[in-house]
């Protein structure tokens, strides 16, 4: 059997040494056929079973790698704290009518994050970071004076999220969590069952808490920690007593590793959700998580701007929350903080401004720089605050300044006046011209790079990102109907369709399409290159592929790795095939 020998690293939680629950496990009988006196968190299950905080299951299983999503751990918190459950009717968040987990959700209200959007997810697999966030609020610590240098011990700190690397500093800090032998805290990997019953049994030892699990627990009703109140398990087959010799009345304690394999790959048992089979699955690609982030306050499109973007193998953002542009490789996910839109200081017409309002990002190719556009709320000499905003567009590497770059244009009688802000920027093209949007109309200008005028495309279908030039032609994907147009006179300005199929990407001459649940990729020249069905695709973080939540671009790497902004997970993800 293929042991997750990294899992004990996983929950590695310094514990006092007075504890409410310190025994002798020598004698412990052993509960389930799967959790034998060998496995690591065979002490922290069986303390809880013991005090009615969890169950097993029909069959005589714990199931200890089965993934735990956030209803699930809502109830198994609120059950360890013995919180009280009476509220039954209470909707906190829009997702939680009739759901099960509700009254737990509302037990645990005030220590479990939901989502800006109202939601709580329940259905969705926890976090790392969740989970320690959850438990730091729970035991009441104090996260004011936190000091986040503790987290420097991480070289992944980007899989924590933001708002939760105050609760992760302070419960590394009490000794409440740590991490992995390697350096890394693994903040989006998900929580197996036995890790959820490691975490909720040791925390409570430390006792310097403001709530204390209560030993004597018999209050939370039917405490099975999987399903609705009365729920039963979908049963596996129990194991023949020939085949394994530990059930849980055996008190030889003679089970080895063959016979725990042999139990698992009965048919039943393939419909459980453990990393062990998920590890043997066939599938011929996985998806990880990249970096967590807050893109926007509308993940990823204000007013028609982009908030991330892709230059070579490098994924750029801007981080709400920061404030940070940032530059993760796709390939080596190295990440590193390129500027902070609050430090950049310029000079313009003898007036030095600072604190930039970012309105959007974008790759210059011609100059290999990722570029901001925005305006600067402040300047050093003002005669009034309204004069005093100035747009522009900054090129990082050289903090080149690009101004205004007035344009005027009739509509009908009236001539009116257009600048950088009027626009919403998308890149460059091989001669360095800017590709912009109206926000005042539907059309798509260039800007031309020598002379800063405007010229407009008079198409249809504006010209939306993503877009590519290759072998002389311009392929863009339509601001509406997200159809494939390509542009073949550039003096003429109007594209022809050439596919009714969504296009989310076009990178490395390949055009990426998100239908059916899937991903196809095709060349510019519409032969079909490859198709990712999302049920094909080895979920290491945890969190299914929704299409309605891949947000409007699809990168990919000179690899052939593909990333998206999931707006469900608040991060971006990556898939690549398994080698």
């Amino acid at each position: 059997m293929k042991k997750l020998i990294t899992s004990i690293l996983t929950i590695v939680i310094v514990m006092s040494s007075i504890s409410v629950f310190a025994k002798d496990y020598s004698n412990y009988k052993q509960k389930f056929w799967d959790v034998p006196k060998t496995h690591w968190a065979f002490e922290a299950v069986s303390e809880l079973v013991d005090k009615n905080v969890i169950n097993g299951y029909e069959d005589g299983s714990f199931k200890p790698d089965r993934t735990v999503n956030r209803g699930e751990w809502a109830k198994m918190m609120v059950t360890a704290a013995n919180l009280d459950i009476s509220d039954n009717t209470t909707i906190h968040c829009s997702d939680l009518v009739n759901h099960w987990s509700n009254r737990y959700v509302n037990a645990a209200i005030n220590y479990l994050p939901s989502y800006n959007d109202g939601t709580y997810r329940p259905d969705m697999m926890i976090t790392r970071d969740v989970v320690t966030a959850s438990m730091v609020r729970l035991k009441g610590y104090n996260i004011e004076d936190v000091d986040y240098s503790i987290l420097s011990q991480f070289r992944d700190v980007e899989t924590i999220g933001n708002y939760m690397k105050a609760y992760v500093a302070v419960a590394v800090e009490k000794g409440l969590i740590s991490g992995f032998e390697d350096n890394t805290f693994r903040g989006q990997d998900t929580l197996t069952r036995a890790e959820a019953a490691t975490i909720l049994n040791r925390a409570f030892q430390l006792g310097d808490n403001n709530i204390q699990m209560d030993v004597n627990n018999q209050s939370s009703g039917n405490n099975s920690d999987i399903g609705y109140d009365g729920f039963k398990p979908e049963p596996t087959k129990k194991p023949d007593k020939e085949d394994n010799k530990t059930n849980v009345e055996d008190k030889n304690n003679t089970q080895n590793e063959d016979k725990v394999e042999n139990n698992k790959t009965n048919k039943d048992d393939e419909k459980d959700n453990v990393k062990d089979e998920i590890k043997e699955n066939k599938k011929g690609y996985k998806i990880e998580t990249l970096s967590k982030v807050n893109i926007t306050p509308l993940n990823g499109y204000l007013s028609g701007s982009m908030f991330y973007t892709q230059g070579k193998d490098d994924l750029y953002y801007y981080d709400n929350d920061t404030h940070d542009i940032v530059k993760v490789n796709m390939i080596s996910r190295d990440k590193e903080i390129i500027e902070n839109s609050n430090t950049i200081t310029i000079e313009h017409d003898g007036n030095e401004y600072s604190n930039m309002n970012v309105r959007g990002i974008f790759y210059d190719n011609y100059v290999d720089s990722i570029c901001i556009y925005g305006s600067f709320k402040y300047g050093e000499n003002l005669f009034e605050q309204e004069a005093g905003r100035f747009h522009c567009i900054i090129e990082l590497n050289t903090m080149n300044v690009i101004d205004s770059c007035y344009s005027t244009h009739y509509f009908g009688d009236n001539l009116k006046t257009f600048d950088i802000d009027d626009y919403n920027f998308w890149g460059t093209l091989k001669n360095g011209d800017y590709i912009a949007s109206s926000l005042n109309n539907e059309y798509s200008y260039l800007l031309s790079r020598s002379t800063y005028k405007w010229d407009g495309f008079n198409n249809d279908t504006p010209l939306y990102v993503p877009f590519q030039e290759f072998n002389g032609d311009l392929y863009y994907s339509g601001k509406h109907d997200k159809y494939l147009y390509k542009l073949n006179d550039m003096n003429e300005r109007i594209g022809d369709r050439i596919s009714e199929l969504p296009f989310y990407g076009l990178v490395n001459n390949k055009g990426y399409v998100l239908v059916n649940n899937a991903i196809n990729v095709h060349k510019l020249t519409g032969e079909l290159v490859k198709d990712i069905p999302f049920d094909n695709v080895e979920l290491t973080d945890g969190n299914k592929i929704k299409p309605e939540n891949v947000n409007y671009i699809l990168l990919a790497s000179s690899n052939d790795d593909i990333v998206f902004y999931d707006t469900w997970t608040n991060s971006f993800r990556v898939i690549s095939e398994k080698k």
